[in-house]
């Protein structure tokens, strides 16, 4: 991203203006939560084109600086408060540095990947996508990349493990990110949602995608489950308390339930040992805090007992060897819980060592459960969106005042870290840091045992190993 020549006092007054103002900001507590990824969909779209503004708008402060204040630019030498004021109209970028890294040596985002072999990277930088692992072991991913251009957001590529390369594949007929994809007893993929009420089908030996559905309701954020017959599963997510059932044999979805609570949102479920259906969480109370289970033979939801905590965004399910069911994170706490089919209610277990968001979830083959999310140990900004990590877009150049200042926005991806949870000991253990801040990032459980994270709005991949506890770089 900086492509400009290295100016070490130039960089330093720049960050000592963009702390300074991110300091005031922060004790005047104006801290905007970001909410779901469901709710943020136009909002995170519209950061990313104010990341490009911003981009150029930092070229030219750069220019200006370099031959004084120049019309309209902003004072490096002046005050916080000079500098904060609302007429003060300029963009800055500052570098953070990673956690671990040595002091002084900041990290561009996207990281440069020129070292990296052909093929090792995407060809787009996806985020909000989505991935499933296939019949034959390769990973397909789909949807996330550049919304603004249709045919970008229906990009698709297939990530081969043996190769450690990807290829392009068909594209989607919309852009899936937030969408679903599972994979069919028969080998295909059902892609389904995202942004509308259509689904479609991938078929690996070909490459193809054929129209299927259409759902019932559009919906984005659901929880799909591949139940024990087959069948699909579609339940919550921007589509109130509705669910609906796929059926490969007819290629049709059809209206089951409804759900006895709004699970919109975002929501998660997990597959019983027995056949049924465990849907926890929302974004709206009370269903926070709910949980119910789908019986597939009545095609109807009832409730079970309520989690001790209110799970609306970010949180993740495991079904476990013992048959108990892992809930862990949405609460801002880093809690989990475990719920036992037997007796219908949930019971506390260990906490995370440091993870509160978990973004990424899978369970490992030897019966551990991987949960990745931000690490809240790496340098945060509590001004405009919260984020963490990666190469900062702060921008100065006014809006909406907050307290007499141009409201501050800042534009990074997030340093994630693993954990692992041991059913055995009831406990988590912190893993490894990924060497690539993301954002929205999918993940699939490869056969080898190995999970695979793409994306999150960079075109690297990474791969974390459960023997080792650590990331590698794909391709690296």
């Amino acid at each position: 991203m900086n492509d400009w020549p290295v100016d070490p006092e130039l960089d330093s007054k720049l960050r000592r203006l963009v702390d300074a103002e991110l300091t005031a900001a922060a004790s005047e507590r104006v801290t905007l939560r970001r909410r779901s990824r469901g709710r943020n969909d136009r909002a995170i779209a519209g950061i990313g084109l104010l990341a490009v503004v911003v981009l150029v708008a930092s070229l030219a402060v750069r220019m200006q600086l370099r031959s004084g204040t120049g019309e309209g630019g902003i004072d490096a030498s002046a005050s916080p408060s000079e500098a904060a004021s609302p007429t003060a109209g300029a963009t800055v970028e500052a570098p953070i540095t990673p956690p671990g890294a040595p002091s002084g040596s900041p990290v561009v985002w996207p990281t440069p990947t020129g070292s990296l072999p052909p093929g090792a990277t995407m060809t787009c930088y996806p985020d909000k996508s989505i991935s499933v692992t296939l019949a034959d072991g390769r990973v397909l991913i789909v949807g996330g990349c550049d919304a603004s251009d249709p045919a970008a957001g229906r990009a698709s590529e297939v990530y081969d493990p043996q190769t450690s390369k990807f290829s392009h594949t068909a594209p989607t007929s919309t852009d899936r990110g937030f969408g679903t994809a599972t994979l069919l007893q028969n080998g295909q993929v059902l892609v389904a949602g995202g942004s509308d009420e259509a689904a479609e089908l991938y078929d690996a030996l070909t490459g193809t995608f054929a129209a299927a559905g259409p759902m019932n309701v559009a919906r984005s954020l659901a929880c799909a489950t591949r139940l024990t017959d087959g069948r699909i599963l579609m339940a919550g997510g921007d589509a109130g308390g509705t669910a609906e059932i796929y059926d490969p044999a007819t290629g049709k979805f059809t209206l089951t339930g409804p759900m006895s609570a709004t699970h919109d949102g975002y929501s998660c479920s997990a597959l019983l040992s027995d056949g049924r259906v465990l849907v926890v969480g929302g974004e709206q109370a009370p269903a926070a805090s709910s949980a119910e289970i789908y019986d597939p033979v009545s095609g109807k939801f009832s409730p079970t007992g309520s989690m001790a905590s209110g799970r609306s965004v970010y949180f993740a399910t495991a079904a476990l060897a013992s048959g108990k069911v892992l809930v862990v994170g949405g609460d801002e706490k880093g809690t989990a819980e475990l719920f036992d089919p037997a007796t219908g209610k949930f019971s506390p277990t260990g906490s995370t060592t440091r993870i509160q968001e978990v973004w990424g979830s899978a369970a490992l083959l030897d019966g551990r459960v991987l949960v990745v999310g931000p690490d809240p140990n790496a340098p945060t900004i509590e001004a405009g969106f919260r984020e963490i990590g990666g190469s900062v877009l702060a921008d100065y150049r006014g809006g909406e005042p907050v307290t007499g200042r141009p409201r501050v926005t800042a534009v990074a991806p997030m340093w994630m870290m693993a954990e692992i949870y041991d059913p055995a000991t009831g406990t988590f253990t912190a893993a490894g840091t990924m060497k690539v801040p993301r954002s929205n990032f999918s993940g699939s459980l490869l056969a080898d045992g190995r999970y695979l994270a793409v994306g999150g709005g960079s075109d690297t991949a990474e791969l974390f190993d459960p023997k080792t506890g650590e990331w590698t770089l794909n391709g690296g």
